[in-house]
């Protein structure tokens, strides 16, 4: 990815400056010169990446289990609490882990908030944000709508704000974005775990990272600084090939992997009451569809319609229909 960015042009110090920080924003760098530099989370956060951190918790995991391992499993046992002494039993053990941040929309962060307050401490453990778009109800039109939402819920807003700002949780206002379009653009980077309070979280995971929809009550374990227990998640591979393919049985606990060299494979977490998953591909060199790949949680067979399959493909069609 050393040349992921091509639209900067000219010279001078701002040039070579901007060109630097969207090197590191894009990994050009190794992971470890990454965290020897101390590059923030984001340009929100005072907090480095995690790396060095995550390599070592990784290197006595791979000593331990002896085998290999998928991206979705690197990511996730790198963020154990205790990787030492963690039993891993895929669909068994309950892992202790360490999430990098907590995302919570407006309907959500309330009584996560109120349950943090009721603790007595005096600021959230690791990176948190609140998204204020969920309350927003599309009735006439986006301005419109807007003001509204503002009159109708400004006590909420108020509090949010407040809350947030007193205990360090970043707040985005209403009308700054949708939640999960923040965090792909502003919080998401490879290597991630994180935790949201709505099921559609796993939006954030299409920058190689793993993001997963919980309670508030697992929100409010995070941001105390206490580990957040998930059952150990099974893995099954699904493998596209050019005579047709068929579903694989489905399970909501479980990571998909997507085996295919032409497009962008992603572990998928699929954590949630959902009925049925739906599985969606994006070429490599399309980055804005990416993030319906983790984006996994079924809403209704309805849905299919507003995401794009990816050009000529029968395969991924084919596969699509066959999970309905």
């Amino acid at each position: 990815m050393a040349h992921c960015m091509r639209v900067l042009h000219g010279q001078g110090s701002r040039t070579r400056i901007a060109l630097l920080e969207i090197q590191q924003r894009c990994f050009s760098v190794s992971p470890l010169t990454a965290a020897a530099a101390q590059v923030a989370m984001s340009k929100f956060d005072k907090a480095a990446l995690p790396y060095e951190k995550l390599s070592k918790t990784l290197d006595v995991v791979k000593k331990r289990l002896g085998r290999d391992m998928t991206l979705s499993e690197k990511v996730l046992y790198s963020h154990l609490d205790d990787p030492k002494g963690q039993e891993i039993e895929r669909g068994t053990s309950y892992l202790r882990l360490r999430p990098d941040r907590v995302a919570m929309q407006d309907a959500t962060a309330q009584m996560a908030m109120l349950q943090f307050i009721s603790s007595g401490l005096p600021r959230v453990a690791v990176p948190s944000t609140i998204h204020c778009d969920h309350l927003i109800e599309a009735q006439i039109g986006g301005e419109k709508d807007l003001a509204r939402a503002k009159d109708i819920n400004k006590e909420v807003y108020k509090f949010l704000e407040t809350a947030g700002a007193k205990y360090g949780v970043g707040f985005w206002k209403p009308g700054s974005g949708i939640i999960h379009q923040i965090i792909l653009e502003n919080y998401a980077f490879p290597g991630l775990l994180m935790i949201g309070t709505d099921s559609h979280t796993p939006n954030g995971g299409g920058l190689g990272g793993l993001c997963i929809g919980v309670g508030g009550a697992d929100a409010v374990d995070v941001m105390a600084d206490i580990p957040w227990e998930l059952k150990c998640p099974k893995v099954i591979g699904v493998k596209l090939t050019d005579v047709g393919i068929e579903p694989t049985a489905l399970d909501s606990s479980s990571i998909f992997t997507h085996f295919r060299p032409t497009y962008l494979g992603l572990c998928l977490p699929l954590i949630e009451n959902s009925q049925a998953c739906k599985f969606f591909q994006a070429k490599a060199g399309q980055a804005r569809h990416r993030s319906f790949l983790p984006d996994t949680q079924s809403e209704s067979r309805t849905m299919s319609g507003f995401i794009p399959t990816p050009g000529n493909d029968p395969n991924a069609y084919d596969f699509q229909q066959k999970l309905h």
